[in-house]
């Protein structure tokens, strides 16, 4: 796959500008190896992960390309060891011009959205230690991963630049180098807990989009834990932090936990979880969060909350606690009867629903196979696209309609007809968001012909019913046939 290195080298090794004008818009060309083009991704059969993570690659390209062309590679006593902001600015700049006259968008909105991200300050310093776009690559703290993002800023000066020649004894063993190189890391501790907090902060801010899930796993971890996603613990590379109850340094860490607690309490169903009430009571500074993990179902002794509130305080809390678990009990049971309530609702509409759909399945003789032979081929292409409206507003119809799209398709004579059915069979098999979804439908494909096995004559109908793999993908035969 292109890389950022790859455009860079080029450029180093070719100074003839209409070469470097050919390259660039050659990552445009379809029928360039390495290019820049999502549809080709999609050409290549990748499933939904696998795409989501062959186009993050894509984005890094940009984004290394948009990061070198800000900063300096500095050494980690900061001195600039290489400046190469004017020559990857030039690319970069050629690139996004290069993607507008190719009409190819998601470039220029890679760069636009790094330009207003929160996080541009701190994937720059992520950035300024390492050779990224011309010999390696850099991880970017993004906003939709927690572990993921810590795991970056804990490798910032992991692979630091350091220059030898600077030490007296240019002959260092290997051991050596790699001590150097930790003692370089080492002494950048407070920067990767300065960029810890930071981000906190603005998890504080609502600046993040990581998911709840992730946030109270975080929250529940004990501090050791937390600890282990701060820093390394190999070989001698074992790092250590100052993060944690150290709210006088870095505040905005304590502010990012207490706004992980409120979005928990207003959004996590806690009692349905013991664990985390017990560590929220352990970690909670907050009279308002010691209440509602009484009304969750939680106890504590007085002495318990002498030790985080004043002793008056904690006092009324405890005379309160069986109010307060009364008032969450009724809460509770005020949630489950609406629940309850909405529940029926649904299914009451459901079996309306579904009741519609029958009447209109025999109104419209889903499964009257003789009726479909005794029709014209217009007459069939009609009953088809009754079938395929009937199967799009109630999808639990989708085998019957199914069943009877695919007679009138086989039992069609004339050739345009024909292929007009065969392309909105192979749209429904292909038309699902989700890979999960596409694999469904395709079994609905097998079952009908399972019942109804002259069906089963049809090639086509039968690479409908496959599931695509990396490997085979069956239903690109029919692809082919709908497309030409």
């Amino acid at each position: 796959m292109i890389s950022s290195i790859k455009i860079v080298q080029f450029f180093n090794d070719n100074p003839s500008e209409d070469l470097r004008v050919a390259y660039i818009n050659s990552l445009f060309d379809s029928r360039t190896k390495d290019n820049l083009l999502e549809d080709s991704l999609l050409s290549k059969g990748y499933n939904e992960d696998e795409y989501r993570a062959n186009r993050e690659k894509l984005d890094n390209v940009i984004k290394n390309l948009f990061y070198a062309s800000r900063n300096v590679i500095t050494s980690p006593d900061g001195k600039i060891i290489r400046d190469k902001r004017k020559e990857i600015s030039k690319i970069l700049s050629m690139v996004l011009s290069s993607a507008k006259k190719h009409g190819v968008k998601w470039c220029q909105e890679v760069v636009d959205n790094e330009q207003k991200s929160p996080f541009i300050e701190m994937n720059d310093r992520l950035f300024s230690d390492r050779q990224t776009a011309v010999e390696g690559n850099v991880p970017y703290v993004t906003g939709t991963n927690l572990r993921r993002d810590l795991e970056t800023i804990k490798k910032y000066r992991e692979f630091c630049n350091v220059n030898y020649s600077d030490y007296e004894d240019v002959d260092l063993s290997i051991k050596q180098r790699h001590q150097k190189r930790f003692e370089n890391y080492k002494s950048c501790r407070n920067d990767r807990d300065q960029m810890r907090s930071e981000l906190f902060g603005l998890i504080a801010d609502g600046k993040t989009n990581y998911d709840l899930f992730q946030l109270a796993e975080f929250y529940q971890a004990s501090d050791e834990e937390k600890v282990s996603l701060f820093c390394f613990k190999m070989h001698f590379w074992k790092d250590e932090t100052e993060i944690i109850g150290h709210e006088d340094k870095y505040p905005e860490y304590e502010r990012g936990m207490s706004a992980i607690e409120k979005r928990i309490l207003n959004e996590f169903p806690i009692a349905d979880y013991p664990k985390l009430r017990e560590r929220m009571l352990q970690q909670t500074k907050s009279e308002d969060t010691i209440r509602a993990l009484l009304a969750a179902g939680t106890t504590v002794t007085l002495e318990e909350l002498e030790q985080k509130l004043p002793h008056d305080v904690a006092k009324k809390i405890i005379a309160e606690s069986d109010i307060l678990r009364q008032q969450g009990e009724n809460k509770r049971i005020a949630q489950e009867l609406d629940s309850e309530r909405v529940k029926l609702e649904k299914e009451k509409d459901y079996v309306q629903r579904e009741l519609e759909a029958i009447q209109q399945e025999r109104a419209t003789s889903v499964n009257a196979n003789e009726d479909l032979q005794d029709l014209t081929d217009e007459d069939r292409k009609e009953s088809f696209v009754a079938k395929k409206k009937l199967m799009t507003e109630h999808p639990i119809m989708i085998e019957p309609c199914l069943n009877s799209m695919c007679i009138a398709y086989v039992l069609t004579e004339d050739e345009q007809l024909k292929k007009e059915m065969l392309s909105d069979l192979y749209a429904i098999r292909k038309g699902a968001k989700t890979d999960a979804q596409k694999r469904d439908t395709a079994k609905a494909f097998k079952r009908v012909l399972d019942k109804n096995p002259k069906l089963k004559e049809d090639k086509n109908l039968v690479a409908l019913s496959k599931i695509d793999t990396v490997v085979a993908q069956p239903t690109k035969t029919v692809k082919k046939q709908v497309t030409r």
